[in-house]
């Protein structure tokens, strides 16, 4: 093992107060652990070797832990770093668990602090801390103690849930303590850290979070008195802005995790008791902290979510609650006229375009039809005389609902509602006006549509008018919005009189979220639910934490509830456990998938009798889990999951199709096909939605060959379906799938950089550039031309120190892999040869790969040949390996004929 200066030698500290070795770690030989083995012995480490690791620092920061690889592939230290000798993150997380149960608060206080301060901020401690009920040490800690321990605890807690796992089984006695805190404490940490707490478990979509944490807010303040909530709004006017942060995170997750539309409303109702949105207001011109700025960003962001998501939802005539709203607006602008029919010409009076307004929602869904109704019901005469007026007009009229639905598309335009928000940490425009009335968005549109019949007399305007019309309304709304703060002067600016007569007001009350009853029985739910996951994560886990596809799927989007923390150092190259995805892992955090080998084994799982399958409806905006025969048709899957809704699945329109598509491979499902043929594993996440006419399909013929027969088939592919999605859609007899990890794909070779070579799973069948190349589905393990290992070698092309991953068969000679390499990077492949960074050994043109024993991940270097340069001699003694007219060089000749990289 050298450096990338030749050097095997390095300087290794232990101790801070230690002084530095200079170790060789060519005299130990290419093992890791007799290394460290070695460095505890000389550095006189009385704990065992295996406690221990060597980690790349800088500044005091680790950087990397080195590993195997890096000892074969040599290690290249970065500027200003140092290897320190130190317990190994595994070791250092049973450590610390140790001395937070050990009852000692002195050790105790400690502890949490380090853990709030630093360790939790270290991308390799992290992993093995939470996989060892790292967080189960905290909450039973912060059940006995007070004070600044507390204080560390609650923080050390909060940090640890940012990463979105590990924490799901937190009780509700733990969730009490907290929510007291927040009620009680006067201590600052404490309360901002249990804010925040609550923020997490809100989101959190394993447990009964939610409900959980309202059911604790309610109870706990109907104790001492107080009314619900009314601790979040207090602590939203608190002077400290780390305790605003988290009131309004708190808030922000209520709002964002809503199960459906009438808690959302509730929750809002019960809390604009207090006034929140006139102090959200203030706040905007007083507080200038970021993180503030933030959190009300994502308030915003997460109530337009709800438009958006009602804007969604298709107008079904075939819907009670659809309908009931529609005839709620003819009651309310002709109460003393009855509607003859549900189709009507009648319905034309209120500027409909045909005698089903139903179908003139489209785009708006029923967001479109409660904007007209919310316009109706409060300004009851000005909306009638406007529609009364166009529709007694023989010319120059607009039909009055149409234009209502225009407008509200336009709105949602404007402020950007629907816009997808990639960056947790940017702050988008904030519009003041939204914080001026519980229903700031429903006001708006009333005095947009009013300066909308304005503008059209005034334009004098007919119906093909209509186009020039909306622009300039659209223009007008702009530039009043960016110049308004509040409704009244958003209304002077449109120029819209103070006239308009209020209609009769609803009464409304929140029944849901106070029945006490019903929020303990929703817990209890999740709770069954959650002990359900949990079990068939345990049945099928082959590694420390197995997040379903669902969470990593739905964990792609951010939270508003809960912001993430300062950046973590950069642990780009992480070789222990790996870290699921999560929308609050810290920024700076590499995320990391779990390893390709951990689904070994699957051949027994895809091959029980049922499967549990995660399908996401688009449609609804529901996700439901069902479990069925793996005999069962794809039809007969979406037959139940339209069943199991609780609102109704929209029904198709004409031209559409619903199908169920596999995000994770990028395949669609035919309704025909048995679910055994497509592999699904346990809590694998669908998606029920509808499928574009106008796909960007590939087509591919694959020849599938079997032991005794062989035959074409063709398939069809997007650009992100990847190999595996190949592999799924492939049609294939039930006895394959059963030793399907043995089967795989194969390019047979015409020239291009891929070719000859067996095909990652994990990759877009896209990525390979396949061309005129011939595909073979085959067993891997059967022999014949085909049959063999991959194997993955990391060709080191020194180009500006970069490097590049290639795939190649095993029995490739070295000539040919430099040709493939040299093809690609347009170089003369006669002037270069291959050097083995482990073997230390020169390759031989005509030799394959395997004479030089080379494992999967190996490195070789790509370098000039020289005059009289000469190879050295293979590893293994193959049988019927020519070795003829090789001039090997000899042992001890010194290296000539090989220059540096290209």
């Amino acid at each position: 093992m050298t450096s990338k200066s030749g050097s095997s030698k390095f300087w290794i500290q232990y101790q801070k107060d230690s002084a530095p070795r200079q170790h060789d770690f060519a005299k130990e030989g290419n093992s890791l652990a007799q290394n460290i083995a070695k460095l505890c012995k000389e550095f006189h480490v009385t704990d065992s070797p295996s406690n221990y690791a060597l980690c790349v620092e800088a500044n005091g920061q680790a950087i990397k832990y080195i590993t195997q690889q890096d000892l074969d592939a040599g290690i290249s230290l970065p500027a200003n770093s140092s290897i320190r000798l130190k317990v190994s993150p595994e070791q250092e997380a049973k450590d610390v668990i140790q001395k937070l149960r050990s009852g000692k608060l002195a050790t105790q206080k400690k502890t949490v602090f380090d853990l709030s301060r630093n360790y939790l901020n270290d991308g390799d401690f992290v992993p093995a801390f939470l996989n060892a009920g790292g967080i189960t040490a905290i909450t039973d800690l912060i059940k006995t103690v007070s004070g600044g321990t507390l204080a560390y605890a609650l923080a050390a807690l909060a940090t640890a849930m940012s990463y979105g796992y590990g924490w799901e089984s937190i009780g509700e006695d733990v969730v009490a303590k907290i929510v007291q805190c927040i009620l009680e404490s006067s201590n600052i940490q404490v309360k901002s850290s249990s804010l925040k707490i609550c923020a997490h478990m809100i989101g959190n979509e394993h447990s009964a979070g939610f409900w959980l944490v309202h059911h604790e807010l309610v109870t706990a303040a109907e104790k001492r008195g107080q009314k619900p909530y009314e601790a979040v709004i207090t602590a939203l006017r608190n002077e400290d802005v780390n305790i605003k942060v988290g009131a309004l995170q708190v808030i922000n997750s209520f709002i964002e995790h809503a199960p459906d539309r009438t808690t959302f409303e509730e929750f809002l109702l019960l809390i604009e008791n207090f006034g929140y949105l006139q102090e959200l207001k203030a706040q905007l011109t007083t507080v200038t902290a970021v993180d503030f700025k933030k959190s009300v960003y994502w308030h915003q962001v997460a109530k337009s979510n709800h438009w958006g998501q009602e804007k969604a939802i298709s107008y079904d005539k075939t819907n009670p609650d659809h309908e009931k709203l529609l005839m709620q607006l003819w009651d309310t602008c002709f109460p003393n006229t009855k509607l003859e029919s549900r189709v009507s010409e009648q319905w034309k009076l209120l500027g409909f375009q045909g005698t089903d307004p139903g179908t003139d929602f489209r785009g708006m869904g029923i967001l479109g039809l409660k904007h007209i109704l919310y316009f109706a019901k409060k300004y009851t005469a000005t909306f009638t005389k406007m529609a009364s007026t166009q529709a007694n007009r023989k010319s120059h009229y607009y039909p009055v609902s149409t234009a209502g639905i225009n407008i509200s598309a336009m709105l949602m335009e404007i402020l950007n509602v629907g816009k997808k928000v990639e960056n947790p940490d940017d702050v988008g425009e904030i519009f003041p006006i939204l914080f001026d009335h519980p229903y700031a968005l429903e006001e708006m549109y009333c005095l947009v549509f009013q300066m909308f019949h304005r503008v059209w007399d005034e334009m004098n305007a007919d119906y093909m008018d209509f186009t020039n019309v909306a622009a300039a309304v659209k223009q007008n709304t702009i530039n009043a919005l960016r110049g308004s703060a509040d409704l009244k002067t958003f209304r002077e600016l449109l120029r819209v009189p103070l006239e308009h007569q209020a209609g009769k007001k609803e009464n409304r009350r929140v029944s849901r979220l106070l029945d006490i009853t019903a929020v303990q029985k929703e817990i209890n739910t999740h709770h069954t639910s959650l002990k359900a996951s949990h079990d068939g994560l345990a049945a099928s886990a082959g590694y420390s934490f197995n997040p379903s596809a669902s969470n990593a799927s739905k964990r792609k989007s951010y939270s508003p509830g809960a912001l993430p923390r300062g950046s973590a150092p950069n642990v780009s190259f992480l070789s222990r456990n790996s870290m699921p995805p999560n929308r609050h892992q810290p920024a700076g955090t590499q995320r990391h998938t779990a390893p390709a080998d951990c689904l070994k084994g699957a051949p027994k799982e895809i091959m029980s009798e049922s499967v549990t399958l995660d399908v996401y409806v688009m449609l609804a905006n529901q996700c439901k889990e069902v479990t069925v025969s793996r005999e069962s048709s794809v039809k007969a899957v979406i037959e139940m999951v339209s069943k199991a809704l609780k609102k109704k699945m929209k029904k198709p329109k004409k031209g559409e199709n619903h199908q169920l598509f596999i995000p994770s491979s990028g395949i669609w499902l035919h309704e025909q096909r048995k679910l055994w043929s497509y592999m699904l594993k346990n809590n694998e996440r669908l998606e029920l939605k509808n499928k574009p006419p106008n796909l960007n399909f590939r087509k591919v013929t694959i020849e599938i060959k079997l032991d005794s027969t062989s035959y074409n088939q063709p398939v069809e592919y997007l650009p992100d379906t990847s190999v595996r999605g190949i592999i799924q859609t492939i049609d294939k007899a039930k006895n394959i799938v059963q030793d399907i990890n043995s089967f795989g794909i194969f390019i047979e070779g015409d020239g291009s950089c891929a070719s000859n070579i067996w095909l990652e799973e994990n990759r877009t069948l896209a990525s390979y550039g396949i061309g005129s190349a011939k595909l073979v589905f085959s067993s891997r393990s059967g022999g014949g031309e085909n049959g063999g290992k991959t194997q993955n070698i990391l060709l080191q092309i020194q180009v500006d120190s970069t490097s590049k991953t290639m795939q190649f068969d095993e029995n490739m000679t070295a000539a040919a892999v430099i040709a493939r390499v040299c093809g690609r990077l347009k170089l003369e492949e006669s002037r270069y040869c291959l050097y083995s960074v482990s073997n230390q050994k020169y390759l031989a043109d005509g030799l394959p790969l395997t004479a030089y024993a080379l494992t999967p991940s190996q490195v070789l270097v790509l370098k000039k040949r020289n005059p009289g340069f000469k190879p050295d001699r293979p590893v293994l003694n193959l049988s019927g390996m020519s070795l003829e007219g090789i001039e090997f060089r000899a042992p001890g000749e010194e290296e000539h004929g090989a220059g540096s990289g290209p």
